[in-house]
Order: C-alpha cells, then sequence, then structure tokens
C-alpha cells in the first residue's frame, strides 16, 4: 500500500492528472484498487462517471471525514466508543443553542444550526477564546449564543 496526498484545482487539467496517476497506480492490472479522496459525495460521483468511461474498476471514491472514521474506528472501538455522527454533531449544536438562551423559533432551523457549525469551526480554527470571545458576544444576541 503507499499513501500520498496531492492538492489540486478542480477541473479538466486536475481529472488529466488523475486519470495518469490512475495508470501508473494500477500498472498493468486494471482490477488494482485505488481510492481517491474528493471534496465531497458530488465530486466523487461525478468524477467516478466520467472516469467509468476509461474501465476504472475497483476505484473507490471517499471523502476524507470517511476515511478518518474508517482509520480511527479500531482505536475508538477500543475505547467502547463510537465515531460523531452528523445527527449526532447538530444535536448537540442545537442542545448548546438552547442551552445558551436560544434563538426562539430558529433555534431549530436548519440553517441556524449548518450556520452555527461553520461558525464553531472558524472559531475553533481561530484560536478564538478569552477575551476576544468576549468582546465578539458583545456584539449582539446572536453573537452571544454563538460564543
Amino acid at each position: 500500500m503507499s499513501l500520498s496526498a496531492v492538492r489540486l484545482r478542480p477541473g479538466p487539467a486536475a481529472e488529466r492528472w488523475l486519470v495518469e496517476r490512475l495508470q501508473a497506480l494500477k500498472g498493468g492490472d486494471p482490477l488494482a484498487p485505488v481510492t481517491v479522496l474528493v471534496p465531497n459525495n458530488y465530486a466523487g460521483l461525478a468524477l467516478r462517471r466520467r472516469l467509468a468511461a476509461g474501465s476504472y474498476a475497483n476505484t473507490r471514491f471517499s471523502i476524507l471525514p470517511r476515511l478518518a472514521e474508517l482509520a480511527g474506528a479500531p482505536e475508538l472501538a477500543a475505547q467502547g466508543r463510537v465515531p460523531l455522527t452528523s445527527v449526532t454533531e447538530e444535536a448537540a449544536i442545537r442542545a448548546a443553542i438552547r442551552a445558551a438562551g436560544g434563538l426562539g423559533a430558529q433555534t431549530e432551523h436548519r440553517a441556524v444550526v449548518s450556520t452555527m457549525h461553520a461558525l464553531f469551526r472558524d472559531l475553533a480554527d481561530g484560536g478564538v477564546g478569552g477575551e476576544s470571545a468576549q468582546r465578539l458576544a458583545a456584539g449582539g444576541a446572536l453573537a452571544k449564543v454563538a460564543i
């Protein structure tokens, strides 16, 4: 097994690169297994359909969270834990919004949950905390609930 990562801008040049790379990885064996990471399931589906004309059998397309889940599953199972699902994550976000005072009827709205999810990721990536978090929370009711 070999592992390599290359990040490419989507488009015809990236597809040509992928076809060449698949040919190199598979060598003379069209059934050799290869997994390609794609940004989302829709991109994987579209790419799989376009590459099907070239008979790329046993080529799987997966997203990074799924690969991480597969890699981490044995360790989680050994600890008696399970991977975080999107349903559980959304329920936790809704519970956190309610615990912070809620946003009225909008608390349960899907758009609020997805917006908060993206915001939580951005805040975590930016390392926002302490005094800067308090300053942001003073920006209004939504900001207070988000922080």
